[in-house]
């Protein structure tokens, strides 16, 4: 609808399944009819969504293992990964590598774009933490 603001949407409880659904379509409320300019461009720094958690994608990986009811080294077979690979993304040492979640993707059923999505939004919100922490340090 035209001319109305952007919908509140509630912070949502941190946990991974929470998360995982939480991939959200924002209506921003902008005249459709006008090219995006800078002024009426969905990402104005006013439009910009930060949230203040991450979950990591061990966390989902996990549930999404528990979910179908097999343990991490069936769930690493069945991809043809190793055990070790799967246990450091559940634990958070490992990143999610494209060839990894186009692997998840199979297993899962879970789309390979949306393991990647999950993993760029951690690690951006990592590197937010990061300059906040070394920003505070500074000015402390």
């Amino acid at each position: 609808m035209m001319g109305e603001s952007p919908q509140t949407v509630k912070k949502p409880r941190h946990s991974a399944s929470t998360a995982a659904g939480s991939y959200l379509f924002f209506c921003c409320g902008s005249d459709k009819s006008k090219p995006l300019t800078e002024g009426n461009n969905v990402t104005t720094k006013i439009n910009q969504y930060h949230p203040d958690y991450a979950v990591p994608p061990g966390a989902i990986l996990e549930e999404c293992i528990e979910t179908h009811g097999i343990s991490p080294a069936e769930f690493a077979r069945r991809c043809g990964r190793s055990a070790k690979l799967i246990s450091d993304i559940i634990a958070g040492k490992a990143p999610v590598a494209p060839e990894t979640a186009r692997e998840f993707e199979k297993v899962s059923g879970v789309d390979a774009a949306i393991w990647l999505g999950i993993e760029k939004d951690y690690q951006r919100y990592r590197a937010r933490e990061r300059k906040t922490k070394k920003t505070k340090k500074a000015t402390a």
